[in-house]
């Protein structure tokens, strides 16, 4: 069963990418200056733990082991973050940059997973995760191509993103109703 050993690496990768993913962002997020930039980075933290759960449970359901360690190279990551954030400090565009390379890093595990073979409703769970991974990458993209600005962090993709980020008028149109996206 090659094709599966083969779906359960994938898992077992993209599993430990989000380990990391969710204490790198709990770390940027602790340093973080900006407001925006804190509550996007626990949202992406908490994502990260829902799809950490979520793949545990597919990697045993395919008869794999869960992972509970990041690998070495991640751990390498994370210690020379650390180590530049001592020598020189860290800014909220630095902690945009890791964010986005943490996101462009779950993606491409995203794409190598969803090639594989796999139960039509897992494969739309991950494909939703997998969305909500591209939008984070484009806004943190964004966030940087409008650097000091980060507006572009809003939630753009809830429906409900004005009554979290009031725009204007606190996220009521000018006859004062509560406005919703579709």
């Amino acid at each position: 069963m090659p094709t599966l050993d083969k779906t359960i690496a994938h898992l077992i990768r993209l599993q430990a990418i989000c380990v990391e993913g969710r204490r790198t962002c709990r770390l940027l997020a602790s340093g973080a200056q900006d407001a925006l930039l804190r509550e996007f980075l626990g949202e992406r933290e908490r994502n990260y733990s829902a799809l950490i759960v979520c793949l545990r449970t597919q990697i045993t359901t395919y008869g794999g082991r869960a992972n509970w360690h990041v690998s070495l190279a991640m751990l390498w990551q994370r210690g020379w973050y650390r180590l530049r954030s001592l020598i020189a400090p860290t800014d909220d565009r630095t902690r945009l940059e890791v964010a986005s390379r943490l996101e462009t890093r779950s993606r491409r595990a995203f794409e190598s997973l969803l090639a594989q073979t796999l139960s039509p409703a897992f494969q739309q769970q991950l494909a939703e995760h997998h969305q909500h991974t591209i939008a984070a990458a484009q806004q943190l993209q964004n966030a940087l191509d409008h650097w000091p600005c980060l507006d572009t962090l809003r939630r753009e993709h809830d429906r409900d993103s004005d009554l979290i980020h009031p725009r204007t008028n606190g996220g009521r149109g000018l006859n004062g109703s509560v406005e919703h996206k579709a």
